[in-house]
């Protein structure tokens, strides 16, 4: 994981990255296993923060997360002494439940209309690229 956390950005991850950590995560015990996998997720915002570099005086959550109290009440004492808030999506008067459909509805629009979808400048792909294929 570190390789990722070691990139400049603009940079993008998706889960396909975490695989390789999830067959190790399997043959913990479950709770074993979901600490780990949660500390993980700490650990990795924690860091992409501390890559950027720049002053930040809060971070959103959004997704899944969002809801693990163990995630939120860990990211906002290990944030506090760097005076930086936690909050949740919904304190903004937004569903964290649609947000990332809609996002993902909104990319499969521009898909379909073959706009782009990913920039260098926010992913860091070499040029700026549409979806994948459409299957029926």
């Amino acid at each position: 994981m570190t390789y990722f956390f070691k990139k400049n950005y603009p940079k993008s991850l998706d889960r396909e990255y975490f695989k390789r950590y999830f067959y190790d995560l399997k043959k913990l015990e479950k709770y074993n296993s979901i600490s780990t996998a949660s500390i993980m997720t700490v650990e990795a915002i924690l860091l992409g923060i501390k890559l950027l570099n720049k002053k930040i005086k809060t971070i959103i959550l959004t997704g899944g997360g969002r809801k693990n109290e163990f995630i939120v009440n860990k990211l906002k004492k290990s944030l506090k002494s760097k005076k930086i808030t936690v909050k949740i999506i919904e304190q903004f008067n937004y569903n964290g439940d649609l947000l990332e459909a809609q996002a993902f509805g909104y990319l499969a629009i521009r898909s379909l209309r073959k706009l782009t979808i990913s920039l260098p400048t926010t992913t860091g792909v070499k040029k700026p690229v549409t979806g994948g294929r459409i299957y029926n």
